[in-house]
C-alpha cells in the first residue's frame, strides 16, 4: 500500500477536485522493487498558465526530492490525457495513477452533489462545507471508493461563474431567454440551473471548450474561476 501513501501526500497539496489510486495495486511505470524508479502519472485539466500547473510541477519535484529519486511523478496538464470524464474512467481502470480534476457524475449521479449552486456564499462557509472531515467529503469518499478510487480531498481554487464572448440578453432576470449558447457539463446540477436562469446549455467535452468558443459553437461557458477564464 505504499502507492496510497505517496498519492495522498501529493494530491492533497494540489488538487481542486482530486481522485487518485485506481483499481491497480501497483503503480504504473517500472515497478517498486529492486531500487527501480516508480513512475506515477498525474493528469490535470488545468491550462499551462493556470496556478494549478505550477503547484503540480512543484509537488512533483518535491516528491522526487524527498524520495531521493525513487518516485517520479510525470505531470500531464491541459487535458493532455483527455477531458476529466475520460481521465476519471482511466483512474478507475488503473491506467492513470492520479488526477487533479473535476470528478464527473457519469458513474454515479450522486457525485454531482459537489456542484450544487450556492452551497457556500463565502470562503468561511466553504471551509466548513469542503473540510476533509465534512459530511460532503465523507460521502464523496464513499461514492468514489465504490469505483475503486481513493478520494483524497478538495482544495478550493475559487468561486466559479460564467464567461462569454457575447453579451447575454437581460442578464439579471431569471427565466428570460438570454440568447446565448453556454457550454455546460452534462451534470444535472449544472444543466437544470442553466435552463432555469434562461441560458441555453450545450454539452461540450471540457477539453474542447476553448476551441468551441473560438469557433462559435458556443458563446461561453459555465464552470471557470476568474483565474481559469483568463488562463
Amino acid at each position: 500500500m505504499k502507492k496510497i501513501s505517496l498519492v495522498l501526500v501529493l494530491v492533497l497539496l494540489v488538487s481542486v477536485f482530486a481522485a487518485g489510486c485506481g483499481g491497480s495495486e501497483e503503480p504504473a511505470g517500472n515497478g517498486g522493487g529492486g531500487g527501480e524508479t516508480v513512475v506515477l502519472r498525474l493528469a490535470s485539466d488545468a491550462p499551462l498558465e493556470h496556478i494549478a500547473t505550477g503547484l503540480n510541477n512543484d509537488a512533483a519535484a518535491m516528491v522526487k526530492e524527498r524520495t531521493e529519486g525513487r518516485v517520479e511523478v510525470q505531470y500531464f496538464p491541459a487535458s493532455q490525457l483527455g477531458g476529466y470524464e475520460t481521465v476519471y474512467e482511466e483512474v478507475v481502470r488503473g491506467t492513470i495513477d492520479m488526477a487533479q480534476i473535476t470528478i464527473p457524475d457519469a458513474l454515479d449521479a450522486r457525485l454531482g452533489a459537489a456542484y450544487v449552486p450556492y452551497y457556500a456564499k463565502n470562503y468561511e462557509e466553504a471551509k466548513v462545507l469542503f473540510a476533509p472531515d465534512s459530511y460532503l467529503s465523507t460521502q464523496l469518499g464513499e461514492l468514489t471508493a465504490a469505483n475503486g478510487v481513493r478520494f483524497l480531498g478538495i482544495v478550493l481554487e475559487g468561486f466559479i461563474g460564467m464567461g462569454f464572448v457575447k453579451e447575454p440578453n437581460d442578464m439579471f432576470t431569471p427565466g428570460v431567454n438570454k440568447n446565448v449558447k453556454t457550454r455546460s457539463p452534462a451534470m444535472i446540477t449544472f444543466r437544470i440551473a442553466q435552463e432555469d436562469l434562461g441560458f441555453n446549455p450545450i454539452t461540450v467535452p471540457y477539453a474542447e471548450v476553448p476551441t468551441a468558443i473560438q469557433t462559435k459553437v458556443v458563446d461561453g461557458w459555465v464552470g471557470g474561476t476568474p483565474n481559469m477564464n483568463y488562463a
